[in-house]
């Protein structure tokens, strides 16, 4: 059983849904702290020939405040996510496909940061085709808030062999805490700096929004770039 886990994103990059697919379940992680102005609210697409930050904003909290408890301001601020997307994409070749259905996510009635950001995860797995098992850390009654042990508990809990862990992994992870627990780790290696795909303007930028794939090059082509093959 393969387990992966990670913070809520906003409309996150490839090599997020890169390590979803590769797993048999996914820990959407919730109930931990909110990093403010990281991708838990915001993603990258390319405006012109460069990089732009597509910021959801969000109501003022405490440091200790966790994901699940987040909430977003419907601001003028907030109406220009989907206007900026659309002046950005509406020229590429699946706009059309996929533009409404974001718009209605991220324009709903949804006050909640981590409900926001799950309805249009869940959209774009189905969207994409990607079966895994989605489990909320919210449900799995984790008790330790130690990065290492949080994780070890919740692979115990799924009765998970192995563990994909990101690159970030390698500055706080304990790997001998995941061997006394007979857990494995695969060590992620999404190779971005070889995912190119046909991008509107002269220059290709990586580690972009999947709405940038997924208006580009359709669902299909994202698929096949999401189910890369990377050696542990």
């Amino acid at each position: 059983m393969i387990v992966s886990a990670h913070q809520p994103h906003f409309l996150p990059w490839l090599g997020y849904f890169n390590k979803v697919a590769k797993s048999d379940v996914f820990v959407w992680l919730e109930n931990v702290q909110f990093r403010k102005n990281y991708f838990q609210n915001r993603t990258k697409i390319k405006v012109g020939e460069d990089e732009f930050w597509l910021t959801v904003p969000v109501k003022k909290a405490s440091l200790e405040t966790h994901i699940a408890d987040i909430e977003v301001v419907k601001s003028k601020d907030y109406r220009k996510i989907t206007k900026t997307i659309a002046s950005t994409y509406s020229k590429t070749p699946h706009y059309i496909e996929f533009f409404a259905d974001i718009e209605n996510i991220i324009n709903s009635d949804e006050t909640s940061l981590n409900e926001l950001n799950y309805n249009l995860f869940t959209y774009l797995l189905n969207t994409l085709d990607i079966d895994t098992q989605i489990i909320r850390s919210s449900e799995l009654d984790l008790q330790s808030d130690d990065p290492n042990i949080r994780l070890v508990e919740l692979c115990a809990k799924l009765k998970g062999t192995d563990y994909i862990a990101g690159k970030g992994g390698l500055n706080y992870m304990d790997e001998s805490l995941f061997q006394e627990k007979s857990i494995n780790i695969l060590w992620q290696k999404f190779p971005v700096q070889d995912i190119q795909y046909q991008q509107r303007g002269e220059n290709f930028i990586m580690g972009l929004s999947i709405l940038d794939a997924l208006f580009n090059i359709g669902a299909d082509k994202t698929r096949e770039l999401i189910f890369t093959e990377w050696k542990n």
